[in-house]
């Protein structure tokens, strides 16, 4: 990846964190700036092999996201988005996915 964010250090699970605040916030802004520094975080080569994976795995997640508009406007009524969210969670290091994720839309 050529456009990635290598001057910010921050990890995967760091990351996973600011973009469930921002999502659990309903702050759609907030939400978008941090979806896309999560986007556009980069592996490199320093970093540990796992947690180049959980990079891998939250841009992948994002990735699945983006496919869901409903999860930028702070909702999650599909099934993968839950699924995403949950993921997110374990990746932040929380114990279990934050109560404003069963919302319906």
């Amino acid at each position: 990846m050529a456009n990635c964010a290598k001057d910010i250090a921050i990890t995967a699970s760091q990351q996973a964190s600011r973009i469930l605040k921002a999502w659990m916030s309903q702050d759609e802004a907030a939400l978008q700036s941090e979806f896309e520094k999560g986007m556009g975080l980069c592996r490199d080569d320093e970093l540990s092999s796992l947690e180049g994976e959980h990079m891998e795995l939250l841009q992948t997640l994002l990735g699945r996201l983006h496919r869901n508009p409903g999860f930028l406007c702070g909702r999650a009524s599909h099934p993968a988005i839950h699924l995403c969210i949950d993921l997110l969670t374990h990746l932040a290091g929380r114990e279990r996915a934050p109560e404003s994720a069963g919302r319906a839309s």
